[in-house]
């Protein structure tokens, strides 16, 4: 029974391994981090451009940086605070940013 419990373990580790590798975040898994994400945060609130220091209060993240780290962690930790505290503040959020040097990309928020 030890035996079938212990097995049952590590195929649900190496499984969500597995998953996490081709999803696109990776909260709750010890898959390797193998890339490094360049971005930029900009952000206005009621039409008005914030500082990167009123960014950094708002996210608790610089307004541009290296975060190593899949980018969906940085897309859900704006659209959190947007979606709770920020609610009412009608903020516009463009995040540019680069993984490992390829392209740039935009993600934005709203996202309609």
């Amino acid at each position: 029974m030890r035996l079938l419990i212990g097995s049952a373990f590590l195929f649900a580790q190496l499984a969500s391994i597995i998953y996490a590798q081709f999803g696109p975040s990776r909260y709750f898994c010890w898959a390797p981090n193998d890339y490094m994400v360049e971005y930029r945060l900009n952000v206005d609130v009621n039409g008005r451009t914030l500082t990167p220091q009123q960014i950094l209060l708002r996210y608790r993240k610089p307004e541009t940086g290296i975060y190593q780290n899949v980018v969906q962690h940085l897309e859900d930790l704006v659209q959190q605070y947007e979606t709770t505290y920020g609610r009412n503040d009608h903020a516009h959020v463009l995040l540019t940013y680069s993984i490992n040097g390829r392209e740039q990309k935009e993600w934005k928020w709203p996202r309609h």
